[in-house]
């Protein structure tokens, strides 16, 4: 089950367990060969919150608040090797996405994680602390 709210350019977004028809984990948000933004989203109780595919070079994801989930940011390049996003904030301006309630002791999580294409770089927040993810692997 998936329940989207929409408000203006917002969403909230949940689901309950499960798998799509390529065997990837639902996902809140699939980004594929486009560049859109994405901003101020609440993604709630998903396994895959986004699912980025194909070039993607202007996508930007800002200021989105990922609730409980197994996959923040799954950069889906394992077999599209044109899977790339660009980079996603600075450290002087971090991206503003936020990971709440992100740990489970059955299973590993991710906040981004994948295969990109091209080096890319994301920068965020956590605890006032500004962290740097390098290629895409958490």
């Amino acid at each position: 089950m998936r329940v989207l709210s929409p408000n203006a350019n917002k969403m909230d977004i949940s689901t309950v367990e499960g798998t799509n028809q390529v065997g990837t984990l639902i996902c809140g948000i699939n980004e594929e060969s486009s560049s859109n933004s994405y901003t101020e989203n609440n993604l709630f109780n998903l396994p895959t919150h986004v699912r980025i595919i194909g070039p993607c070079p202007f996508s930007i994801f800002d200021c989105n608040n990922l609730t409980n989930g197994i996959e923040g940011f799954k950069i889906d390049g394992l077999n599209n090797n044109t899977t790339f996003i660009s980079h996603q904030g600075t450290i002087n301006t971090p991206n503003g996405n936020k990971w709440f309630s992100w740990s489970n002791p059955n299973m590993p999580v991710t906040r981004i994680n994948g295969q990109n294409q091209a080096p890319s770089n994301w920068f965020f927040d956590v605890n006032n602390s500004i962290q740097k993810t390098q290629n895409l692997v958490d």
